[in-house]
Order: structure tokens, then C-alpha cells, then sequence
């Protein structure tokens, strides 16, 4: 028998890049991480290095109710804060990881007045739209806090809702601790009806601010992960990303077929 005509080698080679850096990383399509109690309600969603990990504010009591895991009609799986009336925020405590820098996979159909993604110093947060045909916003300014975002890959705080998945970096102009963070709405009170009206499929927190190479990096684990619209090469991303603490798990796998 010719084995090299009736016989096919497959080598996986696994780019298993073991994340090294100092980043947070929340990704919910990595089952592993989650704990859910009933109906999927998100109990806890621990970090990828299980370093950290984001628990509901409130119970599910008083007009609270907990976030919901979503899987979409594509596989992905994401953290659903809209579809409950008033979601309880996700929060940590007993850490003092601080960030300037988030990374944030988002599904938003309908924005709406103050809807909040990360309430913080300086909330992600909608501002309110004074006219019908008036563009969404983010609000770059609260009190003496400022931050500046980019939504798909481009420097704006305009943000248009959508069926698919969208990317939203926020850069803090001061460090803000990951305990002065709130994911998915304020906790002050149900009645204030500020939950983000969306789903988070995957946050990851800096503490610095990534440079182009860093960013390119991250927008093409974006897009071959989360399908974000961004046309960009990064020949090194797996490599930038272990060293940012990123884990990219499988994304960057190559298979070659040996014949």
C-alpha cells in the first residue's frame, strides 16, 4: 500500500500563546469562566487568569434582576444586561488592578438617554439625545473626569446601534480602579433605568494605554473572533497579545496537511 497516496498527515500546530502581561480579560464565550444559576443567570464571570472576578451588585430582589447568558443564532456567546427590565451591575472587589485603557465586544440594537456600559469616574455611558435625528454618543466628560473612545477601529464617541457585534475602546485620561467599576449599568437603583440595552461578549481592561502595534494586534483578534468590520494585518498579533496579557486561545491556530 502507498502510504504516501492513501495516507494524510495532519499537524495542529497551536499557536498556544500563554498570556504573560498584566491585562484583565472577561470573555464569555469561554465557558470555563462563568457560573450560572438558574434560567443562565450570570452568579459570577471570572477573568481568564482568574485573577478577578464580577459578581452582581445586587440581588435579585427590590426591582434588581441578574444578567442572562445569551448564545446568538451565530454560536457566540455574550452577556445579555437588556433584556432583564433592571439589570444588577457586575462588580469587583478585594482588587487593586487599575486600568486607562478598555477593550469592550458589544451587541447594540437600541441605545437610549445615559444607557450605561462601564459606570466608572467617567461612565461609558450614552449621552442623552436632544433631537429625533440626532447621532448616539458617548459621553466623554462627568464632572472632572474625561475619557475619549473609538468605536470600530475609529476615533469617534459616535455610536450607531446594530444587530452584530461592535468594538468600543474607552481611553481613561486618569487610571481608574477595576473596584471603582461597575459592568453593565450604575447600582444606585432600578428606576433609573440606565442598563446597558445590549450584550457584552468580551471586556479586557489595560493598565496602560496600547500603543499602534498593540492595537492592530487587538483588532485583528477582534475580527477573526467577534467578526468586528476591521481590515488590518498584524503578523505578530499572537506574540503582542501573549505579551499585553492577552489570551488569544485558538484564534491564530494554523493546520498544516501533509501529504
Amino acid at each position: 500500500m502507498n502510504w504516501k497516496r492513501y495516507c494524510t498527515a495532519i499537524l495542529i500546530l497551536a499557536l498556544t500563546v500563554m498570556a504573560v502581561g498584566d491585562a484583565l480579560q472577561f470573555d464569555a464565550g469561554r465557558s470555563a469562566t462563568l457560573s450560572l444559576a438558574a434560567d443562565n443567570r450570570v452568579a459570577e464571570w471570572c477573568s481568564v487568569t482568574r485573577d478577578a472576578t464580577l459578581i452582581p451588585v445586587q440581588g435579585a430582589s427590590n426591582g434588581w434582576e441578574h444578567a442572562v447568558l445569551e448564545i446568538g443564532s451565530d454560536g457566540k456567546r455574550s452577556i445579555d444586561f437588556g433584556t432583564p427590565e433592571s439589570t444588577s451591575p457586575l462588580h469587583a472587589t478585594n482588587t487593586t488592578f487599575s486600568a486607562c485603557y478598555a477593550f469592550a465586544i458589544v451587541r447594540c440594537e437600541t441605545p437610549s438617554d445615559l444607557a450605561t456600559l462601564i459606570d466608572a469616574p467617567c461612565s461609558t455611558r450614552f449621552a442623552p439625545v436632544l433631537w429625533h435625528d440626532s447621532r448616539w454618543k458617548l459621553s466623554p466628560l462627568q464632572l472632572e473626569s474625561t475619557a475619549s473612545y473609538a468605536v470600530n477601529g475609529i476615533e469617534t464617541n459616535a455610536f450607531t446601534g446594530a444587530e452584530s457585534f461592535q468594538l468600543i475602546e474607552v481611553f481613561w485620561d486618569d487610571p481608574v480602579l477595576l473596584s471603582e467599576m461597575f459592568i453593565g449599568g450604575p447600582p444606585a437603583s432600578p428606576e433609573w433605568k440606565r442598563t446597558w440595552p445590549g450584550t457584552l461578549g468580551e471586556l479586557i481592561l489595560l493598565e496602560d494605554i496600547p500603543d499602534r502595534e498593540e492595537r492592530l494586534a487587538l483588532y485583528r483578534y477582534a475580527a477573526l473572533k467577534w467578526g468586528i468590520p476591521l481590515e488590518v494585518e498584524s503578523p505578530d498579533a499572537p506574540f503582542i497579545l501573549r505579551n499585553l496579557g492577552v489570551s488569544s486561545g485558538n484564534i491564530f491556530t494554523s493546520v498544516i496537511i501533509i501529504r
